[in-house]
């Protein structure tokens, strides 16, 4: 490495450069773009703008470099602090991702979508390494300035999207319903797990004397339908077979509704609409489950909310934005 001295059509500046290229500067002419090395205290350093003649003007006195020195620092440490920052945030938010995926495992076991956590987590880290390593390459900064306003809009608007479903989580709600429908959310085998326990508690809790529906169909590595070990639970609890009935066909919260609505249909013979139904969910479901159930046609609905599992929270809150896009545009 060889130490040079290299005007620009900026200020003046100081770099290390490979003894090839101050050997065949002349070489470089036209091409000496972007270009970024190290300084003796192992700082980077990018040049600007690109380098168009080739006369002895390139080489300028220690003065010259002396007399810019201040801007040179400037600008240097302005990029630096603003690569170590975007890595600090990318690697700050993997380990915090990584680290509940690690704590809610370990204290109630897998739930939903923390996997895709525990992989957006590690691309975060993966991401946060390579830009304190590259975050000064010229590709990298031009990706950067179309990226990250991309970035920016999405997190605003997951942000509130965020915001309306918690606004708008559902609450404790006693009030009288014909019907009482009562949504899966995934066994253990056959038992319930934590969060559909929660739900199932919260309707023995607001009983007003209506029927039952339980409503959840059967999924991988489950070993009954969602529906018959719901059921199976409130008989338990000492609710009698007779008011409770079964839908366990659906594999998500529209086909919930749907099949529900024909199961009560047929055993009232009335119209949904002109019944009141009372639906029982999770807190965070509940923005969702009143969007679908006006398309689904009911029409007296209310939406009682069960409290989310607190280690179960964040994954459940996450995923429920995008389960509400996914809805709003597919489920009608």
């Amino acid at each position: 490495m060889k130490k040079v001295i290299l005007s620009a059509d900026g200020p003046m500046a100081v770099y290390l450069v490979p003894d090839q290229v101050a050997e065949n500067l002349e070489e470089y002419c036209g091409e000496f773009r972007h270009w970024m090395w190290k300084n003796p205290n192992g700082r980077k350093l990018l040049t600007t703008g690109s380098f168009r003649n080739s006369r002895p003007g390139w080489w300028n006195s220690w003065a010259a470099v002396w007399k810019n020195r201040r801007r040179n620092t400037g600008i240097t440490r302005r990029l630096i602090f603003e690569v170590n920052m975007l890595s600090a945030l990318f690697c700050g938010a993997g380990v915090v991702l990584i680290l509940y995926w690690l704590i809610s495992t370990v204290s109630i076991g897998s739930v939903a979508f923390t996997n895709v956590l525990l992989g957006v987590g590690a691309v975060c880290v993966i991401a946060g390494i390579l830009e304190r390593r590259f975050g000064q390459l010229p590709g990298i900064l031009t990706f950067k300035k179309f990226f990250l306003p991309v970035l920016i809009a999405a997190l605003a608007g997951f942000a509130v999207l965020e915001t309306l479903i918690f606004v708008n989580a559902a609450r404790e709600d006693d009030s009288p319903a014909d019907y009482v429908l009562v949504l899966g959310a995934g066994l253990r085998g056959d038992q319930p797990s934590l969060t559909l326990t929660e739900r199932l508690d919260a309707a023995l809790e607001r009983d007003t004397g209506g029927i039952f529906v339980v409503s959840g169909g059967q999924g991988p590595n489950e070993a009954i339908p969602e529906a018959e070990a719901m059921a199976r639970y409130l008989m338990e609890h000492g609710i009698p077979e007779e008011r409770i009935l079964k839908e366990d066909q659906s594999t998500s919260t529209m086909e919930n509704l749907r099949y529900s609505r024909e199961i009560i249909e047929r055993q009232s013979g009335r119209e949904v609409s002109a019944l009141r139904v009372k639906i029982i969910s999770s807190d965070f479901h509940a923005f969702r489950i009143r969007m679908l159930a006006r398309r689904a046609g009911y029409g007296q609905v209310s939406v009682s909310g069960a409290k989310t599992p607190a280690m179960a929270a964040p994954s459940c809150y996450i995923r429920e934005v995008f389960a509400l896009v996914k809805s709003f545009l597919l489920d009608h």
